[in-house]
Order: structure tokens, then C-alpha cells, then sequence
């Protein structure tokens, strides 16, 4: 539903609707809300670094790898290209 919002839109988002989008990606809320707190990002690779940290927290380290892969293909499809697209 979120995909390729851009990262400008995420930044500027109320933050019920930043959790939501990225809830979609990664299916916690927490992890979805410390997120968005962390708002505004400068680039996709500050949000990309921010999300693997909070889930450096989480399992054995096989299952962090995994986690750190698929998040990071989820948050990649919803922000789209570094502008977004139009539809956003």
C-alpha cells in the first residue's frame, strides 16, 4: 500500500501513518514506531542503518542477518527511488 512513497514523504507523514508504513514492511510495531521517531532521515541509507541497529537487538545472529536482508528489501519497495514516485 506504501510502496515508493519516497523518502521525503515518509520524513513529513504523521507519525500514525509513518508506523503504519512501516509496519507493512517489517509486522512490529514497536520496531515500526522507533522508526519513525527517528524522523526526519537524510538519505534511504540513514533509515537503512537505523532500522538495522534496532534489529541488532533481536535473535541469533543467522536470524538477525535475515531479519536485517528482508527489512531492508521491505523498506527499499516502500520508499521506491530516492525521490519517490509521482502518485506520492
Amino acid at each position: 500500500m506504501h510502496q515508493g512513497m519516497g523518502l521525503t514523504t515518509y520524513n513529513t507523514l504523521p507519525m500514525r501513518r509513518a508506523v503504519h508504513a512501516v509496519y507493512e514492511c517489517c509486522g512490529s510495531v514497536p520496531l515500526a514506531a522507533d522508526l519513525a521517531r527517528g524522523r526526519p532521515y537524510a538519505d534511504h541509507d540513514a533509515l537503512f542503518r537505523r532500522a538495522e541497529a534496532l534489529l541488532s537487538d533481536i535473535g541469533e545472529p543467522a536470524a538477525r542477518d535475515e531479519l536485517t536482508r528482508c527489512g531492508r528489501a521491505r523498506l527499499a519497495r516502500m520508499l521506491g527511488p530516492e525521490g519517490g514516485y509521482d502518485n506520492w
